[in-house]
């Protein structure tokens, strides 16, 4: 019981360093435990090192931001603008833990459950009605988080291929808008 308080504070206590605004790659381990209130060893001992309790919070993040985002049919957008804000919400989280990309993601791609495009799938269905079924909305969801993952896996190459910058935020909606069309269709104006 006390090993899991410990290893849940840990992993608080490095969440909440990263969203006080402070450059990822300067937290230290002893300010992880000095938030955390435990010693030194404990990351090494339930994490292995500071670096995978890093991406685990990242992780964590990045599903708490998929977990908020607004997807109710109350809302006063249109489900194509509610999945763009979606989209661009989670793709701004990524850009702004980038330093961590190359681990977090191949993880999330490859070992994690699928639950991100889930969070899509309520706006995808709203969108096409029974014009699509439930199959392709899933790959659709799938097919949007997947791509946008490994664009920030490779973002060099990325931008050397075809010339969009992911980490720039301008870019980075036009490529959503992109996808957007390519998947939804243009959007009537």
């Amino acid at each position: 019981m006390k090993n899991e308080d410990t290893r849940k504070r840990l992993l608080a206590a490095t969440i909440r360093l990263l969203e006080s605004g402070q450059e990822a790659e300067t937290i230290t381990a002893r300010q992880i435990c000095a938030e955390a209130e435990t010693n030194l060893a404990m990351i090494n001992y339930f994490y292995k090192s500071k670096e995978a309790l890093m991406n685990l919070a990242v992780q964590s993040i990045i599903s708490a931001e998929a977990e908020k985002l607004d997807v109710s049919a109350e809302s006063n957008l249109s489900p194509r603008k509610q999945l763009r804000r979606a989209l661009i919400a989670l793709c701004d989280t990524t850009a702004a833990y980038r330093q961590y990309a190359r681990v977090t993601i191949p993880y999330i791609l490859l070992q994690d459950e699928i639950k991100i495009p889930l969070t899509l799938l309520p706006l995808l269905r709203r969108h096409f009605g029974t014009s699509r079924s439930e199959e392709e909305c899933r790959i659709i969801a799938y097919e949007f988080v997947s791509f946008s993952q490994l664009v920030f896996l490779r973002a060099e190459d990325f931008l050397s291929y075809s010339g969009v910058d992911v980490f720039d935020a301008g870019q980075r909606s036009r490529l959503i808008d992109m996808q957007l069309d390519l998947f939804l269709g243009k959007e009537e104006k």
